[in-house]
């Protein structure tokens, strides 16, 4: 399991510095307008004010690839700049994410990710994994 979080990550990495670079390098938009609409997705944040279950369900649809992917296609196919730059944004946000083990949430809270299923990441603990109980002196 420690294998396939390793690919998710690197997976996240590769979406989110490929996302910036078409963005940024060879579309030539602003770097200012990139970094400033980069956390936009997390707005969805505020859907754990309605409860878990609503909280995770919105995040989960503003912070996967399917959406972005759709969005950056849909501008290309219409040539619009916008729905193009949105999906663009939003690939290196869930890629930025799954880098840096913020993954799709469940219905248990905002810590209970598709990644912490997956198990510890350079010996660190995850969420499902319990860490070893302190000893006594």
């Amino acid at each position: 399991m420690r294998f396939a979080r390793w690919i998710l990550h690197i997976e996240g990495l590769t979406m989110a510095a490929g996302a910036t670079w078409l963005f940024t390098g060879e579309l030539g938009w602003s770097w200012i307008l990139f970094v400033a609409l980069l956390l936009v997705p997390d707005v969805s944040l505020l859907g754990f004010l309605a409860g878990n279950r609503a909280g995770a369900a919105l995040y989960d649809l503003a912070h996967n690839y399917v959406l972005a992917g759709g969005m950056a296609l849909g501008g290309l196919a219409a040539e619009n700049d916008v729905l193009l730059g949105a999906g663009l944004i939003l690939s290196a946000h869930v890629g930025f994410d799954r880098l840096f083990g913020y993954g799709l949430k469940g219905s248990r809270g905002f810590k209970h990710t598709h990644l912490q299923a997956l198990g510890p990441l350079l010996g660190q603990p995850g969420e499902l994994v319990p860490a070893p109980a302190p000893r006594s002196s």
